[in-house]
């Protein structure tokens, strides 16, 4: 795929900062389950938290495209991080964009672009109706919520945009989360109505839900596909330097099979990927074919890193290797960021 000069400018930066700073600390995120502070420190220095964002708001004005494999990229070091990231984009920044009234819009872009407050999106869109954990929140100082009142449709979710401080909001952080371990999971619970002014336009209420769910699904895709890139290079590294049998383990049909079906898996999903990335930029129909990527990188990010525990052997399930992080990480991608046609 070819990135106009800018784009790829950042992306080697992002490529830099994800070798040099985040993989080096991704075992110690996941072991701790503790928020990356000093990383978002990073992105805001570098301004990759308004990456969508336009120039007038403090963003680089980035596409969809350059999203997807800023993420992709972070992702490979670690997903934890890759997925707070791209859901600050998805689930907060790009509907504040695209729906908030001018004066929200006015007064929250600058803000999230900028990196002064972290968003989060309520877990309704992504998980059902509920007060679900979602990354990002405990450490947010914007939220847009969500709220699905009883009985009614499922885009019916009416939509509010909050701050830390907002009376009776409360977040109930998640303390021993399966995967994306250190991405601050926590539930969203808003006692009484939202402040007025905060609420977005009920004309625009589906059209919102919809995008929200798509873009949060394409943003899922693109750190589903980093974490089985991560898997099978790990998978691949350990092949060419484990020995059996008097030979390397690369060289027997069995482990040769897993490592191709892992490959063909993951060249499926990365063109599923950049094929929504690259509608929605030119802006075409991009809604179903971010669903669809999401669940096809999803399936390919277990898949390898199911296969890349089985290349370990008994070491694929110590903590030391690295890829039974990697398929706990691949199981939150498919549970998550989900939705009808998926």
């Amino acid at each position: 795929m070819t990135l106009r000069e800018e784009q790829q400018m950042v992306l080697d930066l992002v490529r830099e900062l994800a070798r040099d700073e985040v993989a080096p600390r991704a075992a110690a995120i996941d072991h701790d389950n503790a928020f990356p502070e000093e990383i978002f420190a990073r992105f805001r220095e570098l301004n990759l938290l308004g990456l969508p964002a336009p120039d007038r708001y403090g963003g680089i004005d980035g596409d969809p495209v350059l999203a997807s494999l800023v993420l992709e990229t972070i992702a490979e070091a670690s997903p934890s991080v890759a997925v707070v990231l791209g859901l600050h984009w998805s689930g907060v920044l790009e509907p504040v964009l695209q729906f908030a009234s001018e004066p929200v819009r006015e007064s929250c872009a600058p803000r999230l672009a900028r990196g002064e407050a972290l968003g989060a999106c309520s877990g309704s869109v992504a998980w059902g109706a509920g007060a679900h954990p979602t990354p990002g929140a405990a450490a947010a100082g914007v939220f847009l919520f969500g709220q699905r009142p009883a009985g009614s449709d499922p885009e019916h979710i009416e939509w509010s945009l909050l701050d830390r401080e907002t009376a009776g909001l409360m977040t109930l952080p998640s303390t021993d989360p399966l995967g994306w371990r250190g991405s601050g999971f926590a539930s969203l619970k808003l006692e009484g109505a939202p402040p007025a002014g905060r609420a977005f336009p009920t004309d625009t209420r589906s059209d919102m839900t919809a995008q929200i769910r798509n873009g949060v699904a394409l943003a899922v895709a693109a750190v589903a596909l980093g974490t089985g890139r991560a898997a099978q290079a790990r998978a691949l590294k350990y092949a060419h330097e484990r020995r059996q049998f008097g030979r390397l383990i690369e060289e027997l049909g069995a482990i040769r099979q897993m490592l191709t079906r892992s490959a063909a898996a993951l060249d499926d999903a990365e063109r599923a990927v950049r094929e929504a990335a690259r509608t929605r930029a030119e802006g075409g129909a991009w809604g179903a074919l971010a669903l669809q990527s999401r669940r096809r990188a999803a399936e390919a990010a277990v898949l390898a890193s199911r296969n890349a525990i089985q290349v370990h052997g008994g070491y694929g399930y110590m903590a030391d290797y690295h890829v039974e992080r990697d398929a706990r990480d691949a199981q939150c991608a498919v549970l998550f960021g989900g939705g009808e046609g998926s």
